[in-house]
């Protein structure tokens, strides 16, 4: 499962009519990575005529951002698949560079965002809470990752608030996901139509922060929990690990391959077809359906009610009384009216 965490700034240039010139290069350079690549052959055909049907006049007076814009919403309307995107970020990257120096520039940015870790919190009632909004490369994050689930390792349940989570790294997904399981298990397997080959997606037995093991989970998504976002919730979904609060996600759920067209443009393939172990299928174009469905304003307030309410079946202590939860239940349950 490869897919990355890139934070971009937004550059916006006046095409020449030079650049103009330039477009059906590209559009054909497109047509052959998606033809190699995508996972899905027959949606690649439909793709390609469409893009063989454009001339120069199709992109007339277009700058470079107008042109990606416009090229991937034909892809996304010809494939429905929202991981196709072509995006304008002149010599971010260049097709001289390695896999492993293109990761030190997306490192660099990522660190600037702490990795995706907003925010880690213990809330009223000893509930563990951390606001994570993407999924940054896992050799780099997993320090931040250990740090974050070290500061929760003793409280009572944890919310993993994945709301606008645009998702990234599917190993760092992993990586998160073995902090709740014991032992190494394979959640689901990944088929790649370029190599033919077929991967399979583990936890990991050991890691570097203290694992939370057989305590609540629960996860805040919304329509625009994305990619990986989607399989951690996904993925302890189904193995019963964790409850989903709040809206259905994207529907994301093909890992992508990253291509740098010209020095100008990065163009995101989706080449891969995963299937999760246990329900033996994934959330393309479904999205992860909630099991407590609500709006993204009020599922933290849920969450929490959640957690209390267990509190006191489990007969659990906290640091606050079990008449100071019962209060705190009925302000929440008075909310969320």
């Amino acid at each position: 499962m490869k897919q990355l965490t890139i934070i971009f700034l937004l550059v916006t240039i006046t095409a020449t009519s030079q650049e103009q010139t330039d477009y059906l290069k590209i559009v054909d350079t497109l047509i052959n990575k998606t033809s190699d690549y995508y996972i899905f052959s027959d949606k690649a055909n439909e793709i390609k005529a469409k893009l063989l049907s454009l001339s120069d006049n199709s992109f007339k007076n277009l700058s470079k951002k107008q042109f990606a814009d416009t090229i991937t919403a034909i892809f996304r309307e010809k494939s429905n698949d929202k991981h196709f995107a072509l995006l304008y970020r002149p010599d971010f990257l260049n097709n001289t560079e390695s896999k492993k120096e293109q990761q030190q520039k997306f490192n660099e940015i990522n660190r600037k965002w702490n990795f995706g870790f907003e925010s880690v919190e213990r809330l009223k009632g000893n509930i563990g809470y951390i606001n994570y909004s993407g999924f940054a490369e896992s050799n780099s994050s997993r320090e931040t990752l250990a740090a974050a689930m070290n500061f929760v390792s003793n409280t009572n349940s944890l919310i993993i608030d994945l709301r606008n989570n645009q998702g990234g790294d599917g190993p760092m997904m992993l990586l998160f996901c073995s902090y709740f399981i014991e032992n190494k298990q394979v959640l689901s397997k990944t088929y790649f139509r370029q190599s033919n080959k077929t991967v399979k997606n583990k936890t990991k037995s050991k890691v570097l922060g203290k694992k939370y093991l057989n305590k609540p989970i629960y996860i805040l998504t919304n329509k625009n929990t994305f990619s990986a976002a989607e399989a951690l919730s996904y993925n302890l979904q189904q193995k019963g690990i964790a409850k989903i609060i709040g809206e259905t996600t994207a529907g994301a759920a093909n890992p992508i391959e990253l291509f740098v067209i010209s020095n100008d443009f990065l163009f995101f393939v989706p080449t891969g077809n995963e299937t999760n172990l246990t329900s033996n299928k994934n959330w393309e174009h479904i999205g992860v359906i909630p099991d407590y469905a609500i709006s993204q304003e009020n599922a933290l307030e849920k969450a929490q009610l959640l957690a209390l309410k267990n509190i006191l079946k489990r007969n659990i202590k906290a640091e606050i009384t079990n008449e100071e939860i019962e209060k705190r239940i009925i302000e929440l349950t008075e909310k969320l009216k």
